[in-house]
């Protein structure tokens, strides 16, 4: 079981004694610092998630920035290789249209 809320209703209410004469003033401020204190771990931890959902989102964008750079290259050499594609088949097309029996333009 965790204790998620610390509440003391003696301390709370201004009162330090139990009606019956007995004080409570010492256990009110023990209360109080262990509450102080289990605010304090509580605050901590939530500053410790924080930090971490932050460093998460700054990795998150810098991954997004370099697949976004990953792309664009990618994208390059698509073209490049498709434009080298397209000048091996213009070379191919012109030596396959040149019948076998024709002389060789640059031959003597």
């Amino acid at each position: 079981m965790m204790i998620s809320r610390l509440t003391a209703s003696p301390c709370n209410q201004g009162r330090r004694d139990a009606g019956d004469g007995t004080d409570h003033s010492q256990l009110c401020l023990e209360i109080e610092k262990l509450s102080n204190k289990f605010d304090k771990r509580q605050d901590d931890m939530l500053n410790s998630v924080l930090k971490q959902v932050n460093t998460g989102l700054e990795q998150n964008v810098a991954f997004r920035k370099q697949n976004d750079a990953l792309l664009k290259h990618n994208d390059a050499f698509k073209k490049q290789n498709e434009a080298g594609r397209t000048h091996y088949r213009s070379k191919r097309l012109f030596f396959s249209s040149v019948p076998m029996w024709m002389p060789w333009p640059f031959s003597e």
